[in-house]
C-alpha cells in the first residue's frame, strides 16, 4: 500500500486530517509539506517561539498557540487522526540553566498533546533525541535501542520523560504512539544557532563570509550522525503507519562522519579552501555519537535516501 494511501486509512474516520505541534520550525515544517503533498489535511500548531510563520505552507491550517495550554492543544488537535509531537524547548544550555522552562514545555506540554489524542481517538509520533542516551560508548560502538539510557542534561530528561508518558497513555488510556530518537538533523531552514545538525550550516555560514570563522576543537575527528531532515519527514510518515504502536526508534543516517569531513564537504560544495579555527577540546564532547538503524529499516520500512555530500552540496548552492 501507498504511503498516502496508508496514511488516509489510518485517519479516514477523522476526514484525513493531522496535526504537528511545532510545525513552524526546522523539522516540523519539512514534516508538513510532507504530509500535504500526501494529501491530508493538515493543522499546525506553533507559538512561533523558534519557528518561523513562513515556514508554514499556506496549504496548512495554522493555529497560534502553545502546547503549554490544554485548551490551545485541544482546539488544533479537533478532528485529528494523527498528532505529530515536535514542539518543545530544544536548547541544552537553557534547559540547564532554565530547567522549569524546559520541564513546563517538554513535560507539562507532553502530557497536554497526549490527553488531546486521547479525547479525539489519534495516535501520536513523538519526537524524542538521541541525547536520551547520555555518554556513547568507548569504543564508539552505535546506539541501539534497547542500551541503557543516562540523560546528561534537563533537556534530555524531558525527553526521556515524554517516551515514558507515551508508553503510559498506551497502557492507561489506549492511545497509540511511536518515539523517534533523533540524531544530527541537518538540512534547509535549519539555522546556524539552532541544536539540530549545528555544525553544518555554521561552517556555510563561516567559509561563505556570512558569519564568524569555522571553529574545529580538539582534532577533529570526533563524528557525529547526520541524517537529512528530508529523510526525518519521511520517519515521521512512516511512524505513523507502523502497527509497532509503543517503539521507540532511532532515526539517523547510520554513517559516521567527522568534524574535519564535515569542513571538507562545505569546502567543496561551495569552492572555497577548507580553513578553520583550531581550539582545544571541549570537555564533555562525545568522541563519536552513531545510530544503529536496524529497527527503523525492519519496522517502518524506512531508511535514509539523501547521502551526506549530496545534502550538503544542496545546502551550499542554496546559500550561493
Amino acid at each position: 500500500m501507498k504511503a498516502n494511501q496508508t496514511m488516509q486509512h489510518l485517519a479516514k474516520k477523522k476526514g484525513g486530517r493531522v496535526l504537528v505541534t511545532g510545525g513552524a520550525g526546522f523539522i516540523g515544517s519539512h514534516l508538513v509539506d510532507l504530509l500535504l503533498d500526501e494529501g491530508l489535511e493538515v493543522h499546525v500548531l506553533d507559538d512561533l517561539s523558534s519557528g518561523k510563520l513562513d515556514n508554514i505552507d499556506s496549504r496548512a491550517a495554522f493555529f497560534p498557540g502553545d502546547i503549554g495550554s490544554p485548551k490551545d492543544v485541544q482546539y488544533a488537535a479537533s478532528g485529528a487522526g494523527v498528532v505529530f509531537h515536535l514542539a518543545a524547548k530544544t536548547s541544552v544550555p537553557r534547559s540547564v540553566d532554565y530547567p522549569e522552562e524546559s520541564f513546563a514545555a517538554n513535560v507539562a506540554g507532553t502530557i497536554n498533546v497526549l490527553r488531546a489524542a486521547q479525547e479525539v481517538g489519534a495516535r501520536v509520533v513523538f519526537a524524542s533525541s538521541s541525547s536520551v542516551y547520555g555518554e556513547p560508548p568507548a569504543d564508539g560502538s552505535p546506539f541501539l535501542e534497547g542500551d541503557r539510557t543516562a540523560p546528561e542534561s534537563p533537556y534530555a530528561i524531558t525527553k526521556l520523560t515524554g517516551e515514558h508518558l507515551c508508553r503510559v497513555w498506551e497502557r492507561c488510556h489506549g492511545v497509540p504512539s511511536v518515539s523517534l530518537r533523533l540524531f544530527n538533523v541537518y538540512g534547509p531552514r535549519c539555522a546556524a544557532d539552532g541544536p539540530y545538525g549545528l555544525v553544518i550550516p555554521r561552517f556555510i555560514a563561516g567559509l561563505s563570509g556570512e558569519g564568524s570563522a569555522p571553529v574545529v576543537y580538539g582534532d577533529g575527528a570526533q563524528v557525529r550522525d547526520f541524517v537529512h531532515v528530508a529523510d526525518v519527514a519521511r520517519a515521521f510518515l512512516a511512524a505513523s503507519q507502523t502497527d509497532r504502536s509503543g517503539a521507540v526508534i532511532n532515526v539517523g543516517s547510520g554513517a559516521a562522519v567527522s568534524v574535519l569531513s564535515v569542513l571538507d564537504a562545505v569546502a567543496e560544495g561551495l569552492g572555497v579552501e577548507a580553513r578553520a579555527e583550531r581550539l582545544p577540546p571541549r570537555p564533555g564532547d562525545p568522541r563519536a555519537t552513531l545510530a544503529n538503524i536496524d529497527l527503523a529499516s525492519s519496522t517502518l520500512g524506512w531508511r535514509p535516501r539523501v547521502g551526506f555530500h549530496q545534502g550538503v552540496a544542496d545546502l551550499c548552492r542554496r546559500t550561493a
